[in-house]
C-alpha cells in the first residue's frame, strides 16, 4: 500500500496465517490501539492509532511485506522518530 507518506517495514510476521496475532502484540507492545481490522485472502490491513498518530498495519502477501505506514501526514514525525 505506497501512500506516499513514510513507512517502516517489518520482517517477523512470516506469513498470512501468522499476521494477527503479530500484529495484536507488537500493538500491545508500542502502547497503540486497533482501532480496525479488515481481513483479505492475502491480504491485513489494521488501523492503529498510537500517540494520536493513525497507522496503517499492513501483511500484503504479494510481494510479501509488513510495514507501518501513515493514515496521514501530520503523524510522520512520529514515524521517523521510531527507526532511530
Amino acid at each position: 500500500m505506497a501512500s506516499g507518506f513514510e513507512r517502516i517495514e517489518l520482517t517477523e510476521a512470516r506469513n498470512c496465517e501468522t499476521f494477527p496475532q503479530f500484529a495484536k502484540k507488537y500493538s500491545e507492545r508500542i502502547g497503540a490501539t486497533v482501532v480496525k481490522q479488515i481481513e483479505a485472502p492475502e491480504m491485513h490491513l489494521w488501523e492503529i492509532e498510537y500517540e494520536g498518530a493513525t497507522l496503517n498495519s499492513v501483511y500484503d502477501d504479494f510481494p510479501m511485506e509488513y510495514q507501518l505506514s501513515l493514515k496521514i501526514n501530520a503523524a510522520s514525525q512520529q514515524l521517523k522518530n521510531w527507526s532511530n
